[in-house]
C-alpha cells in the first residue's frame, strides 16, 4: 500500500462540524487587524456579533487544508478564541483538529500585513498543543496504484525514473479535452488561455468595467479583473466569499448577463443553484498607517476555463490538463496532477524532472516526527493552559523557530569531527559546503532551458574563483546589515511593516 502524505493533527476526538472558511468563521478578513484590534472588534462591535457567537458556541473546530494556513493566521485565531472565551487554555479550550498535507503548497505570504507565509507547525507552541499526529493511508480520490505512487513522489520531490516515464506517457489527447479544466502555475498563463477560449465561444460578449481608486500597483494585484469579459455559457469562478455557501473558489456557469449583475449556475451538494452575482468591493489595507491603499468595485468573478494550481488545491477534477511550465515550487506539480480522479481524464504537458523540487528541511523534519504520542484516558494531554509569555507574544517577523531534528549530511558530520575544537572553523566550513550546494540547486532551474549553456559557464567561473566571489558576497552582506541596523529598532518585537518598507527602500 502506498502511504499518502495527508496528516491529521488532533487534540481531541470530534463530533459534528459545519463548513466555512477559517477567515470567515473567525472574522479575521484578510489579516489586516492586529490581535488586539480583532479581539476588541469581536467582543464589542455589533457587526461581529455572529463571529462572537461562532467562537463562544463551537465545541470542535476542524481546519482542513491546513498547509495553506500560515503561522500568523493560526496564531491569531488561537489568541482570538482564547480572549473571546475568557479562557486560560489555548484556543479557549475548543477541541481542534487540523487536516492537511505539508507536502502540498505552502501558505501564501502577505508582506503588507506582516505575514511571511511560514508553515503553521513552526509556531513555538504547535508541538506542545498538537501532540497526536496520525498518517492516514487510505486514498479516496484515485484508485490507480501507478497514479497514486506517482503523485506521492511528485509531492515529496523524489521522483523515480519509473514515475518520470509514467508522467511522460500522459502527454496524449484525452476524451472531451475541450471541456477539461486547464491548470497553470501563473495567473498570466491562465488569463491568456481564458481569453483565447472565450473568443471561441458563440454568443454576445459583454464587458464589465470596474470602478477603481488608489494605487495602480495594488489594483493590479486584485483577482477581480479591471475589465471582466463574459458570455452566456462560459465557466466562471468566485474570487471572494459572498456567503457560507458562495465561497472563494466555487465554480459555475454563466446563464444570463444583466446590466450590473450576472446569473451563475453553481452545483452545490449535487444540486443546481442559480445565484444573481452583483458587484462587490475589494480593498488593500495598510496595517501600519490604517489606510486603504486601493479599492476596486467589480463582479467577484473570473473566467475559469483555466485556473492556477493554487486555486485548484483541494479540488477533484474528472477531466484536467496540467501544464507544468513554470511550476517551480516544491510540491506544485504533485498538487496539480493530484487533482485528477483517474488516468483517463488526465493529460500532463511540458513535464521535466527538474521541476520536481525537494521540500524544505522544516517539512522533512516535521514528517520524521509523526507519532500518536501519549494519550491520557481523560484527554488532559490535549488541554493546555496559558502559553508562556514568549510564546504568547510570538511574532512572525522574528525569524524561523528552530527546526525539529533536521537531517545532518555525512559531510557535515565529518566537518564537525574535524573541527569540534574550533567552532568558528567548523561554521565556516559548513557555510562553504551549503553555499556550493545552494549554487547547485540554483543551477537546476536552468536545466533544459535556453540559458543552460550560459549558466553552466557562469557556474564554472564561480567555482574556479570561489574565494573572490565569497569575499564579494560578504562585502555586500555587510552593507545590507548596516542598512538593517539603521532601519530596525533594537527590540525585535517592535518591528512593523513601516520598518520593512524603509529597509527595502534603502536597499
Amino acid at each position: 500500500m502506498y502511504i499518502t502524505r495527508n496528516i491529521l493533527l488532533v487534540s481531541f476526538i470530534c463530533s459534528d462540524v459545519g463548513g466555512k472558511t477559517l477567515h470567515t468563521w473567525a472574522g479575521i478578513e484578510d489579516g489586516r487587524h492586529l490581535n488586539e484590534e480583532i479581539t476588541h472588534l469581536v467582543k464589542t462591535d455589533e457587526r461581529f456579533e455572529k463571529i462572537k457567537g461562532n467562537i463562544e458556541k463551537v465545541d470542535v473546530l476542524i481546519i482542513d487544508e491546513v498547509s495553506m494556513i500560515s503561522a500568523k493566521v493560526l496564531h491569531q485565531v488561537q489568541v482570538l478564541c482564547k480572549e473571546v472565551r475568557n479562557s486560560s487554555f489555548i484556543f479557549g479550550n475548543i477541541q481542534v483538529i487540523l487536516v492537511g498535507d505539508f507536502y502540498q503548497l505552502p501558505p501564501i505570504s502577505n508582506q503588507l500585513n506582516g505575514d511571511n507565509g511560514k508553515y503553521c507547525f513552526t509556531l513555538p507552541w504547535f508541538d506542545d498543543y498538537f501532540q497526536h499526529k496520525i498518517c492516514l493511508p487510505l486514498i479516496h480520490r484515485q484508485t490507480d496504484v501507478s497514479l497514486i505512487k506517482c503523485i506521492n513522489e511528485l509531492e515529496t520531490g523524489e521522483v523515480s525514473d519509473e514515475s518520470v516515464g509514467f508522467i511522460n506517457s500522459l502527454n496524449r489527447p484525452i476524451e472531451n479535452e475541450e471541456a477539461a479544466t486547464q491548470l497553470f502555475a501563473k495567473n498570466l498563463d491562465v488569463d491568456i488561455f481564458n481569453y483565447k477560449k472565450l473568443n471561441t465561444l458563440e454568443g454576445k460578449l459583454k464587458v464589465y468595467k470596474s470602478k477603481d481608486e488608489g494605487s495602480h500597483h495594488y489594483l493590479n494585484k486584485f483577482l477581480a479583473p479591471k475589465n471582466l469579459a463574459l458570455k452566456v455559457g462560459c465557466p466562471v469562478m468566485l474570487v471572494k466569499n459572498l456567503s457560507d455557501k458562495l465561497v472563494n473558489g466555487l465554480r459555475g456557469v454563466v446563464t444570463a448577463l444583466d446590466t450590473y449583475s450576472v446569473d451563475v449556475k453553481f452545483i452545490l451538494h449535487d444540486k443546481d443553484i442559480t445565484s444573481n452575482i452583483k458587484t462587490t468591493k475589494f480593498t488593500t489595507f495598510d496595517l501600519v498607517d490604517k489606510t486603504i491603499l486601493a479599492k476596486r468595485v467589480q463582479l467577484p468573478l473570473k473566467v475559469a476555463y483555466a485556473i492556477t494550481v493554487h486555486k485548484s488545491q483541494g479540488m477533484s477534477l474528472h477531466n484536467v490538463v496540467v501544464n507544468c511550465e513554470n511550476c517551480y515550487q516544491a510540491g506544485q506539480v504533485g498538487v496539480a496532477v493530484g487533482r485528477a480522479v483517474s488516468i483517463t481524464g488526465l493529460r500532463v504537458l511540458n513535464f521535466k524532472k527538474s521541476l520536481c523540487k525537494s521540500h524544505s528541511i522544516q517539512v522533512k523534519g516535521f514528517y520524521k516526527n509523526i507519532n500518536l504520542g501519549h494519550v491520557d484516558a481523560n484527554l488532559t494531554c490535549c488541554r493546555k493552559e496559558q502559553l508562556s509569555e514568549s510564546n504568547e507574544e510570538y511574532d512572525d517577523t522574528c525569524g524561523d523557530p528552530p527546526v525539529v531534528n533536521p537531517d545532518i549530511d555525512s559531510d557535515y558530520e565529518f566537518f564537525y569531527f574535524c573541527f569540534n575544537e574550533n567552532e568558528d572553523a567548523f561554521i565556516e566550513q559548513v557555510q562553504t559546503v551549503r553555499s556550493k550546494e545552494a549554487l547547485s540547486n540554483v543551477m537546476k532551474e536552468f536545466i533544459d532551458t535556453p540559458m543552460e549553456t550560459i549558466m553552466l559557464s557562469f557556474e564554472e567561473d564561480i567555482r574556479h574563483n570561489y574565494q573572490s566571489f565569497d569575499n564579494w558576497f560578504k562585502n555586500q552582506y555587510s552593507v545590507i546589515e548596516d542598512i538593517g541596523l539603521n532601519c530596525y529598532p533594537e527590540d525585535v518585537h517592535k518591528f512593523s511593516q513601516k520598518h520593512r518598507n524603509d529597509f527595502f527602500q534603502n536597499i
